[in-house]
């Protein structure tokens, strides 16, 4: 699908722009999908020997001399391809639909994730951010993310695998999940929790949220304050600053973290639910730092290529 959709989209450059005759535009030649494949595993050998520019890949001088990327594909092939990389037809776009130029690439890959791979009891999910930089109507700002400005995933992960089952792009109003009216959070749960519901599954996530019971004790360090329903329990927890929790699996007990105060020399102690979150909630941040280290190609590209890429890698680390 690829290959057919980068092949219309060069035909397409080529009938309607007037290219120079030093460009590479005019040594177009139909790719296929083997060439893909070949271009692709120059994508992940990049990785494991970082460069500074794509044309040092391809360098003759013996500081960064590296056979192996000649020998597979000439550097103006691989721009070349680079250049004109396709997903869909723009011809078929529907009004409102930013996530056109890559659907079919969004809706195979979550598909073949959920499908390849079934969760342990624990799954978490959280925000993820693709770095991107330029001009793109749905990029967001995260503060609390190391890249801070790119564009939005809310991800959900396998806890004791790393597994990254499904995901959504956050594009604003647009974005593909189920009405709610309790807001785009509970929307974007409910969406990617549909396969796994009922299944005795755990849940990890965070946010604070409205309608949390009010709290009137004033704490010191250590101490608790807990409200409950039946189904519900409502901690507030004192550590360095107040930490409040929200279970429908937890008890109002303290448990053993395995270790000491400094001062006392005494076990440290905290609410068991405090314990279980600090444990199963960075599964996501996790997965992002290990996609930093094998992460295809970044800088000058495309939001829709960059996004295509960040999807080859976390593909790579669930194959892994």
């Amino acid at each position: 699908m690829i290959a057919v959709e980068t092949n219309k989209y060069a035909k397409y450059l080529i009938d309607t722009i007037e290219f120079s005759k030093f460009s590479r535009m005019n040594r177009w030649v139909d790719t296929n999908y083997h060439e893909l494949f070949v271009f692709l595993a120059i994508c992940f050998l990049m990785t494991r020997n970082k460069k500074v520019s794509l044309k040092e890949y391809w360098s003759t001088n013996q500081l960064h001399f590296s056979p192996i990327f000649s020998k597979l594909m000439s550097r103006d092939r691989f721009f070349l391809i680079l250049s004109v990389l396709h997903f869909n037809d723009n011809k078929t776009q529907i009004p409102g639909d930013k996530l056109h130029k890559l659907k079919p690439v969004v809706d195979h890959m979550k598909s073949a994730y959920k499908n390849a791979f079934k969760p342990f009891q624990d799954v978490c999910i959280d925000e993820s951010l693709v770095l991107f930089k330029g001009r793109l109507g749905f990029k967001q700002y995260i503060p609390s993310k190391r890249k801070r400005f790119g564009i939005k995933l809310f991800v959900l992960c396998d806890v004791e695998t790393k597994y990254i089952l499904d995901f959504i792009v956050y594009v604003g109003k647009g974005t593909e999940i189920e009405d709610s009216d309790m807001g785009v959070s509970s929307s974007v749960i409910t969406t990617l929790l549909q396969p796994y519901m009922n299944k005795g599954h755990s849940l990890w996530s965070e946010k604070n949220r409205k309608e949390m019971p009010r709290f009137g004790k004033k704490l010191k360090i250590g101490e608790t304050e807990a409200k409950h329903t039946q189904n519900l329990l409502a901690l507030k927890y004192k550590d360095k600053r107040e930490v409040f929790m929200l279970s429908t699996m937890h008890k109002n007990e303290l448990a053993n973290t395995n270790k000491r105060d400094k001062v006392t020399n005494l076990p440290i102690q905290k609410p068991s639910a405090v314990i279980d979150y600090n444990q199963k909630m960075g599964t996501v941040d996790q997965t992002d730092m290990l996609l930093s280290s094998i992460g295809c190609l970044r800088k000058s590209l495309m939001w829709y290529k960059k996004l295509f890429f960040h999807f080859i890698d976390t593909s790579l680390l669930n194959a892994y």
